[in-house]
């Protein structure tokens, strides 16, 4: 999958479950430069729509701009299972999100050009010896 993407972009909005946008979003922080659309382009990519497996949950709305040949892609492959393009798009992040966060992030730093901005969770340190209020 290109990372630029030529030609023109179609906007498209969609809903995720709670969790999975959590984690979205999370992928998407841990990385500089990197896109919601850019991320969940690479989910639609990579997806096997063959395994079909709808989930009901909450809800949160995204907007993405998609390149016209993957929309197109959508909408054929949404014809062929007779399923929304929406939910095809939470199909593919909800299945990207369900792989071991390090593959991700190594496949997303491939896939930005080695930009991961992963960062290790951080300790807050308290200082020794400070004043304690009375």
């Amino acid at each position: 999958m290109k990372s630029k993407q030529s030609g023109s972009n179609t906007p498209f909005s969609f809903e995720l479950g709670a969790d999975t946008a959590k984690t979205l979003l999370s992928l998407v922080n841990s990385h500089d430069g990197l896109s919601n659309t850019t991320l969940v382009e690479y989910a639609i990519t990579r997806f096997d729509y063959d395994k079909l497996e709808p989930k009901e949950e909450g809800r949160r709305q995204f907007s993405i701009r998609l390149p016209a040949e993957v929309k197109a892609q959508l909408e054929q492959v949404s014809a062929e299972k007779k399923i929304s393009v929406g939910q095809l798009i939470r199909l593919a992040v909800e299945d990207l999100t369900t792989k071991s966060p390090k593959k991700i992030a190594k496949e997303l730093n491939n896939l930005s050009g080695g930009k991961s901005t992963e960062s290790e969770p951080k300790a807050t340190k308290k200082k020794k010896g400070g004043k304690k209020k009375a």
